[in-house]
């Protein structure tokens, strides 16, 4: 039977005992408080003395996060999130869910042996795919170019009418130096006050380097997690800055360091409240999630496009990439893997060796750092990953499938088309003359993710056509491919 507790730090500090020294805890003295400010140990201490205390029986903080998460709506969306891939006349099809389920398996199974927090690693999986777009790879550049070339319109307009110009940055107040700090690019190229300071109010953005996107997955997951996109308000339930700054920098090859993301907005509710995290709040387990995402996109590409190139070409892309790689440093087990067209096998080599490279510099570290204080603090050295070898199979996977695979000509012209649906759709969503998002506020309010109150106040917010902009893009994340099918007109999602 489980034991019982008088204090919750008590059950959380059971819980978590098994947890290495280098493991992201739900209580720790560098970071106390929630991404809102307000402090994580008092809110559950005092949440423990009361009759709510039965939602926090023999779970952890974290643990409590990712359930959160993981029993979203959002999170249910991506069964109806497809990826499609063609070989000649044959094709094979699988659902966002497969690849998030597989993801996280890789996730756990690096973390436990690390001792790292596997059910908080597990979060940052589960949250990474909310925000994506039906057709994410096809759609996402086009969602970001939409945004900021709409913007820019904006914009454009606001100057020709005469409304005031940005001639200073300085007369913003902002949390940081506009001049100096690497602002994205979609930001400084506005002019007008107007547009920009209802930029930084509606879209959510971050100060830093690769920060230059209006739209990417992990942004927009992290904002659907945290806020209510109809109202412009902070969501009732608040999150750890480490686990929101592994959802939103979860893409691999990011450049990491103090200044190379910091994200910081007001919400317009009673009492305000201000969101902020940064790059300090950077974790082994948020390093792991980045491999663990091309490592599982790589391997599952390979494996379901085998299927349909083998009953078209009678031969394996498995024993293809086998000769491409001959000439490649290739350790036995990845060779042994590719001719026996094993994808467990590539798995196993990838987790492997993540688990023997990041364990010998985290090894070199315990003398000096007995925590992640030293991954916070810029030292290069502490950063974990795949080794050489295995950074070097990895990438010439990735090229390999992206010349056989998504070279395909069915797969190119499928992903020609979905970029001019996605279009069409944000158009459609965007355009005042179009009922959608005012029927989506209301099915919203008749299910009851929305009040009455809150269903008018969206209403009234449509009105603002920034604010109209961003929630476009809410909308169009939380659809199904068939709905977007379904709004341009288009007969069937295949």
């Amino acid at each position: 039977m489980p034991r019982s507790f008088d204090d919750y730090k008590d059950q959380v500090e059971h819980i978590e005992a098994n947890l290495g020294s280098f493991a992201k805890k739900s209580f720790e003295p560098w970071s106390p408080t929630f991404i809102d400010g307000s402090e994580i140990f008092k809110q559950y201490s005092d949440e423990w003395q009361t009759p709510q205390r039965k939602r926090l029986l023999n779970r952890t903080p974290l643990q409590r996060e990712r359930d959160r998460i993981l029993h979203s709506t959002n999170l249910r969306r991506q069964t109806e999130k497809y990826h499609v891939l063609y070989s000649g006349p044959h094709r094979i099809v699988r659902n966002y869910t497969t690849h998030t389920m597989r993801m996280s398996q890789v996730t756990r199974a690096i973390c436990r042996a690390l001792e790292l927090n596997s059910d908080f690693a597990e979060a940052l999986v589960l949250g990474s795919k909310i925000g994506a777009v039906p057709f994410v790879h096809a759609a996402k550049r086009e969602i970001s170019e939409f945004l900021r070339k709409r913007l820019l319109q904006i914009d454009k307009r606001n100057i020709d009418a005469g409304k005031q110009k940005r001639l200073s940055h300085t007369q913003y107040s902002l949390q940081f130096d506009l001049d100096s700090d690497p602002v994205p690019v979609f930001l400084r190229e506005l002019q007008s006050h107007d547009a920009f300071e209802r930029a930084i109010r509606y879209i959510p953005w971050a100060v830093g380097k690769n920060v230059d996107e209006t739209y990417t997955s992990g942004q927009e997951s992290y904002w659907l997690i945290t806020s209510n996109p109809f109202t412009r308000t902070a969501g009732r339930t608040t999150y750890s800055p480490e686990t929101m700054f592994g959802i939103w920098r979860h893409s691999r090859g990011l450049p990491s360091g103090r200044e190379s993301f910091r994200h910081t907005i007001t919400f317009d509710c009673v009492p305000r409240k201000t969101i902020s995290f940064s790059a300090e709040h950077l974790t082994y387990e948020s390093i792991v999630v980045q491999y663990a995402d091309d490592i599982t996109w790589a391997i599952e590409n390979l494996n379901d496009a085998n299927v349909p190139y083998t009953l078209h070409k009678g031969s394996s892309l498995y024993q293809m990439l086998r000769q491409r790689l001959k000439d490649h440093d290739v350790p036995e087990s990845v060779k042994i893997a590719l001719a026996d067209n094993d994808s467990g096998g590539l798995y196993t080599f990838f987790i492997t060796d993540f688990i023997e490279s990041a364990s010998a510099t985290l090894s070199k570290l315990q003398s000096e750092h007995a925590d992640r204080r030293a991954l916070i603090s810029d030292d290069e050295n502490a950063l974990i990953g795949l080794s050489p070898i295995g950074r070097n199979v990895l990438e010439q996977l990735i090229k390999f499938l992206d010349r056989h695979v998504f070279g395909e000509i069915r797969t190119k012209n499928r992903t020609a088309m979905l970029k001019t649906i996605t279009r069409a759709c944000i158009e459609l969503l965007v355009d005042e003359s179009s009922p959608f998002l005012t029927e989506r506020i209301e099915q919203k309010r008749r299910l009851g993710f929305l009040t009455q109150e809150e269903a008018e106040e969206s209403l009234w917010r449509l009105t603002d056509e920034i604010h109209r902009l961003q929630l476009a893009v809410d909308t169009l994340a939380d659809m199904s491919d068939q709905e977007v099918f379904d709004c341009v007109g288009f007969p069937a999602a295949w």
